[in-house]
């Protein structure tokens, strides 16, 4: 095993060719650049609203045609996963990288129209099964998509479909135990050039399942999580900002759960009508039903839906309708936390949200993704979005040189695809 984690988080070797002076010259001046209008802008009232709105002077030129093949993509409406996917397949796309996409490994084979946003910047989006697109030689390199990594789950599940070495994870979260047999799937089966974690304890389930492996050598680094660059629609936030208001939501106490998580940690107590809320230090939050807003990013698949019409039919004496609210654009989840007294939240990028428009946040005991959540109480607790801001760009500096080696490495092998790429 070689690498080596300072204290940002950013090792300083990566497996690629030297550049010439002139293009270090070029990118420094660019992301300074850039870096400085994060910091002197304004934070998150008056967002940038169109990709176009960020300077694609700091791309290496050697960028434009590589052809990517992206692994786990969610394009099923989880707002969360948007928020983090965006801003990665905006700076592919801004940079003239060609991608393709294969969608995540557990949402249903169709797109959703609330990730729409998301849609443009594909050149071709494929399901795990289309065996025409799913080939390595036809991409420079393959990245796994940020989100929480399930990879012995992957690995078992579509070893058929992928039996094939996995070059970038970018920007997730590993949510499988820090084992040997971990260690097994990411050094011989995947042995990827560069690792971006999302989290720092992630970083350490890395480094710890990979010890033992000595002929291991990969660029292992911290980016935070990309959903700090990412950039809503102001004008459509207000819109819904004016609409929950209308509706008598303002001031509320607004809380994200997911329905494979409320049994364990949430209780409605009928008589003193009082919602207990179970936190991610194990302490118990008591709130005023009346003071509750109930809220969902995931309006598909994840069965938050049903659960809160479930809740509605057994305890309409205590909620009324519009105490519970299915978002199913950005827009509106961030509207509703902007008008809020507070969040509680077991959903990841609620959280961030939160924390980029001053809320103050709660994170709610999620024992089954303790990794992604208490690296989210730890960066709320530590971090802003300018430094978080400044990570994500660390991390695309870093896909883009290891995309540039990945070109170098396997330009001579690739085979032409019947296709729009």
């Amino acid at each position: 095993m070689n690498f080596s984690i300072p204290q940002n988080g950013v090792t300083k070797r990566l497996p690629n060719k030297p550049w010439s002076k002139r293009a270090k010259g070029i990118f420094a001046i660019s992301l300074l650049a850039i870096y400085a209008i994060l910091l002197i802008s304004e934070p998150d009232q008056k967002p940038a609203t169109d990709a176009s709105t960020v300077p694609n002077n700091n791309c290496l030129p050697e960028l434009a045609g590589i052809k990517v093949l992206t692994l786990g993509i969610h394009l099923y409406g989880n707002l969360g996963d948007e928020m983090e996917t965006t801003p990665f397949l905006q700076e592919l796309k801004r940079c003239g990288v060609l991608t393709t996409g294969v969608l995540g490994a557990w949402s249903q084979p169709e797109l959703s129209v609330s990730s729409q946003r998301e849609h443009g910047l594909f050149e071709n989006i494929i399901t795990i099964d289309n065996e025409e697109f799913l080939k390595p030689d036809y991409y420079h390199a393959v990245i796994f998509a940020p989100g929480p990594w399930l990879l012995k789950n992957f690995r078992n599940r579509y070893e058929k479909q992928w039996p094939h070495g996995i070059d970038i994870f970018f920007g997730g979260s590993i949510i499988d135990e820090a084992t040997h047999d971990m260690g097994k799937i990411i050094t011989k089966d995947y042995h990827p050039s560069l690792v971006v974690t999302r989290e720092k304890q992630s970083m350490e389930k890395f480094a710890t399942a990979v010890k033992s492996f000595d002929d291991f050598e990969t660029n292992l680094m911290y980016s935070s999580d990309l959903s700090h660059s990412f950039d809503y629609s102001g004008a459509s936030m207000q819109f819904w900002k004016r609409f929950y208001e209308k509706k008598n939501l303002a001031g509320k106490k607004v809380v994200f759960t997911r329905s494979n998580n409320f049994k364990k940690n949430y209780e409605i107590l009928r008589d003193t009508r009082r919602v207990k809320i179970v936190t991610i230090e194990k302490n118990e939050v008591i709130l005023d039903a009346n003071d509750i807003v109930f809220a969902t990013t995931a309006t598909f698949g994840e069965g938050d839906v049903e659960l809160f019409q479930r809740i509605k039919g057994e305890y309409g004496d205590i909620f009324r309708p519009e105490q519970f609210q299915e978002l199913n654009i950005v827009e509106k989840a961030w509207a509703l936390i902007a008008i809020s007294q507070e969040v509680f939240t077991d959903r990841y990028h609620p959280g961030v949200a939160a924390h980029r428009l001053g809320k103050n946040v709660t994170i709610v005991n999620y024992e089954a993704e303790m990794t992604k959540m208490t690296g989210l109480r730890d960066v709320i607790a530590s971090s802003s979005t300018e430094e978080c801001r400044a990570l994500n760009l660390e991390a695309f500096r870093a896909l883009q040189e290891t995309l540039v080696m990945l070109k170098e490495k396997n330009d001579g092998r690739l085979i032409p695809v019947n296709s729009t790429l």
